[in-house]
């Protein structure tokens, strides 16, 4: 019996070595078709283009428009109640009467957010708004819609 317990000693012992050594190359391996998960195990950092805010300052369009282009994608909202997934519902440009300060946009406007029954979003709070890889735009956001169809609203000045 000794030598059978001194041989899975040396079998298990031989086997935590070698997953030990392999476990990390055998968990990318694993995960070569993921590459989410494969993104995850990077221990480069992952470089994420402009916000889409910022993308949407800046484009040759009016930012009314490239926002409205946008209506029906889906983007990522945190807050104080965690990650929500929201559509971009409407964008609202708001009518101007006289002259605007040169600091502000040229076109005021409202992009309404749209979430699922289940999302219970505050409201009255900064929110985190990112979509696909971009970085993230920190926008103050409403409350709005109904208890069923909850939205966020995020005025634009």
């Amino acid at each position: 019996m000794t030598e059978v317990e001194t041989s899975r000693r040396a079998l298990i012992k031989s086997a935590v070595a070698s997953v030990a050594a392999l476990g990390p190359l055998g968990l990318l391996a694993g995960c070569r078709d993921d590459i989410a998960a494969a993104n995850a195990l990077s221990v480069v950092p992952e470089t994420k283009s402009p916000s889409f805010a910022a993308t949407a300052a800046a484009s040759a369009q009016s930012e009314a428009s490239y926002w409205a282009a946008a209506i029906g994608q889906t983007f990522k909202i945190t807050g104080a109640e965690g990650p929500m997934y929201a559509v971009l519902s409407a964008v609202t440009p708001i009518a101007v009467v006289g002259d605007r300060p040169a600091d502000l946009r040229a076109q005021p406007m409202t992009a309404t957010f749209g979430f699922d029954r289940g999302y219970k979003p505050i409201g009255e709070a900064l929110y985190a708004l990112v979509q696909g890889r971009e970085s993230e735009t920190q926008l103050f956001m409403q409350r709005g819609g109904t208890a069923e169809v909850p939205t966020l609203v995020a005025l634009f000045n």
